[in-house]
């Protein structure tokens, strides 16, 4: 029956002045340069996006019993985020610009574990539907959105897209990266046709 003080994980109780939003402090702790989890998750999930799957795999289980492949690279990538006073487009810049994203493809499992090269993998639905859209230069008309709006802007409360639906999309109803399916299906196949 006692009114919880918040806190924050491995920081302790947070000083609140009153009439001060809890948010606020919760924001300005998850940006400071000494919150170690923070930069080292957005920094994961920028490689996964980049190279199909994280520096720590899945990249929603960061716990200390799931370490990294390569902790080194994940603390001096996480260290840069920082110094660009999270700015993510510093990290990205470093991934693209490095040898290993540049390497051609590596076909043999012992080298996709080491990153050796790039693993191609299919664009998710909603860059999928853009990139048909720009190309046919025929926009699609989502609900609640005018017309020639961005798949990639729509929210998941939002109604039903056939297609966004037939190529993966989760419904957002959770926050779990793994709801998203990226296997091909013959329903793809024919929606595409």
């Amino acid at each position: 029956g006692a009114v919880m003080v918040p806190r924050l994980l491995g920081a302790g109780e947070p000083q609140i002045a009153p009439g001060t939003d809890r948010r606020a402090v919760l924001a300005e702790w998850l940006a400071r340069g000494d919150n170690p989890w923070f930069a080292r998750n957005v920094v994961n999930r920028t490689w996964a996006h980049m190279f199909g799957r994280g520096l720590i795999e899945p990249v929603d289980d960061a716990r200390i019993g799931n370490p990294p492949s390569h902790p080194e690279l994940l603390d001096a990538l996480a260290r840069l985020f920082v110094d660009a006073h999270f700015d993510i487009r510093a990290v990205v810049r470093a991934i693209a610009t490095s040898a290993t994203y540049r390497a051609a493809l590596a076909p043999a499992a012992a080298e996709r574990a080491l990153y050796a090269g790039m693993q191609p993998r299919r664009l998710q639905a909603e860059p999928l539907l853009d990139a048909i859209a720009a190309v046919t230069l025929v926009p699609t008309k989502y609900p609640g959105v005018p017309l020639g709006g961005a798949a990639s802007e729509l929210d998941g409360g939002r109604g039903s897209v056939r297609f966004l639906d037939a190529f993966g999309r989760p419904g957002r109803d959770s926050v779990c990266t793994c709801d998203r399916r990226d296997e091909p299906t013959l329903g793809q196949t024919l929606h595409l046709i």
